[in-house]
């Protein structure tokens, strides 16, 4: 897996592109990685884009304890979630409702996600 975070602090937004198979256990590690920057404190919302990513094998548990994370230690972040198949898009619609809060969707386009979080695309971010 591979996960690319860049932070626009002129926007309050880190954008999240994950890639590749997603071994269980590495859902939580970029989430981490967002939390421990030194730009953590100033984001208002989130991006992920997961197009390129396969979560077929990440158990239910692991979703829950991610959904959990997300309920409560980014409970304050406007989060974005883009996905393209059907699969993945119904795993992240399991986590959105198991993350229980009303600040995280899931979109099947990019330009939905990016309309609802009411931000543009830095230009590095497909590098």
């Amino acid at each position: 897996m591979a996960t690319k975070i860049i932070f626009d602090k002129d926007q309050s937004t880190a954008f999240i592109k994950r890639t590749g198979y997603i071994k269980p256990g590495e859902m939580l590690e970029g989430f981490k990685k967002l939390e421990s920057s030194p730009f953590f404190g100033d984001l208002k919302k989130s991006l992920a884009d997961a197009t390129a990513a396969d979560f077929a094998d990440i158990p239910t548990k692991e979703f829950e304890v991610y959904g959990s994370y997300c309920g409560t230690r980014l409970k304050n972040l406007k989060i974005a979630i883009v996905v393209s198949s059907d699969l993945s898009f119904g795993l992240a619609r399991i986590f959105g409702t198991i993350t229980n809060a009303d600040n995280t969707q899931v979109f099947r386009t990019m330009e939905g996600a990016l309309s609802w979080l009411d931000v543009k695309l830095p230009e590095d971010f497909h590098d």
